[in-house]
């Protein structure tokens, strides 16, 4: 029989091939914490529309990596704090007034 911390092994294991696999199928990436190195060329760092806070993941605020610049506006708000934000100077958020727009038409 496993011990505790071997199934939470196991499913911290489950829960990174899902992520995996829905970043070959989508371009999407999520993230837990902020890279602590700059994200490469044609890949963008994006958070959504909650106001940011620490920690990532806190209410809400969630950001990812995808491949696609679609609806997507320059941000400045330094991710509210959350570790390795200085790395981060040029990310984005998504763009609300799309967002809004979406919304409106579904």
């Amino acid at each position: 029989m496993k011990s505790n911390a071997g199934r939470l092994e196991v499913i911290k294991a489950a829960a990174e091939r899902r992520r995996q696999m829905n970043h070959e199928r989508t371009g999407l990436l999520s993230i837990d914490v902020l890279p602590d190195e700059p994200i490469p060329a044609g890949s963008y760092l994006v958070h959504n529309h909650v106001r940011p806070q620490k920690p990532l993941n806190g209410n809400g605020f969630r950001a990812w990596i995808q491949t696609k610049s679609d609806n997507l506006v320059r941000c400045r708000c330094r991710f509210g704090g959350c570790k390795n934000a200085k790395v981060h100077k040029v990310h984005y958020r998504v763009d609300r007034d799309d967002l809004e727009r979406v919304r409106a038409t579904s």
